[in-house]
């Protein structure tokens, strides 16, 4: 029911994870617009290697990356687990 007052407007903030459009804009999902949307990231795997991107997803910020683990090979030359270290743990 109209009871005379002003119309609700949206009032641009930052956008968060949160489901619903805070910067006003609804060409720009759910944090799309924010520094860290798309930056590489390690998912829930043993390893260090950042084979996915952030996103955010139902209102919460999550890891695009389902890779398995990347065990590391003792070749004496590479890093494949991501440690930063050659053949660490072998």
């Amino acid at each position: 029911m109209d009871d005379g007052g002003p119309v609700d407007a949206c009032v641009p903030s930052a956008e968060l994870c949160n489901g619903m459009d805070d910067d006003c804009d609804l060409t720009t999902p759910d944090e799309s617009n924010e520094g860290w949307f798309g930056d590489a990231c390690d998912g829930g795997d043993v390893d260090s290697c950042r084979e996915g991107n952030l996103a955010c997803a139902g209102g919460v910020t999550v890891c695009s990356d389902t890779s398995g683990d990347s065990a590391e090979v003792c070749d004496g030359t590479d890093d494949e687990d991501c440690e930063e270290t050659v053949d660490g743990g072998c």
